[in-house]
């Protein structure tokens, strides 16, 4: 097998685990909060379809990042790149202040009243959730992952996912038995501390990597 098809699958592989990894968080999230009443239940999986529609908007973000880093990344010129992803964290806030908003985002859904009140509690989580998203996830995803240091990406997701929020979220959820909005903060905790290694590879690491060789 030549160096370029051993590169090949090692590079897919972990990208392949890096999403296994994000997925597990949703599988997590459905186990957990299965375990409390309907009302939780029914109001988290409607701040879960708004959340997924700004997950994608972020994720074509990060893709967009990818196609317009490369070139860049060829002439080993990082400045322009570390402007999107500031101008990405302000689009985040932008996020966060519409989903502050929540009475016009729940409008659209047909809700009884305990269940809106429980969804607007997690809008409010979430709406800080996306000031960290906005930031992290184009910079880890698009960025980071796009420049080559895959390894880097796939390694904070491992640590934060497995490491902190699954196992903080689970000892919260069936050990101390916290509420579900506290449950919904520690499954989603990551993506507020995971801002801090996607600012320091960003800004102070080598994160461009030669896959050519």
């Amino acid at each position: 097998m030549t160096n370029f098809y051993r590169n090949f699958l090692k590079l897919c592989s972990m990208l392949v685990l890096q999403n296994v990894v994000t997925l597990s968080v949703n599988l997590a999230d459905n186990i957990m909060l299965g375990a409390f009443s309907e009302t939780a239940l029914s109001g988290v999986t409607t701040v879960n379809q708004v959340q997924f529609v700004f997950q994608q908007l972020l994720m074509a973000l990060g893709d967009g990042l990818v196609i317009f880093g490369s070139q860049y990344w060829g002439k080993k010129e990082t400045e322009p790149v570390r402007k999107i992803s500031a101008w990405a964290m302000r689009t985040g806030f932008f996020i966060a202040l519409v989903l502050f908003i929540r009475i016009s985002v729940l409008s659209v859904y047909q809700l009884s009243p305990k269940t809106r009140e429980m969804a607007n509690t997690f809008l409010i989580i979430l709406s800080v959730v996306m000031v960290g998203m906005s930031y992290q996830m184009p910079t880890n995803g698009g960025i980071i992952r796009g420049s080559g240091s895959i390894a880097y990406s796939m390694k904070v997701d491992l640590i934060s996912t497995w490491g902190i929020v699954i196992p903080l979220s689970m000892f919260m959820a069936f050990v101390v038995k916290a509420s579900p909005a506290v449950v919904v903060c520690c499954l989603n905790a990551d993506q507020i501390f995971k801002c801090v290694p996607a600012f320091l590879k960003c800004n102070y690491g080598h994160w461009i990597k030669n896959m050519t060789n």
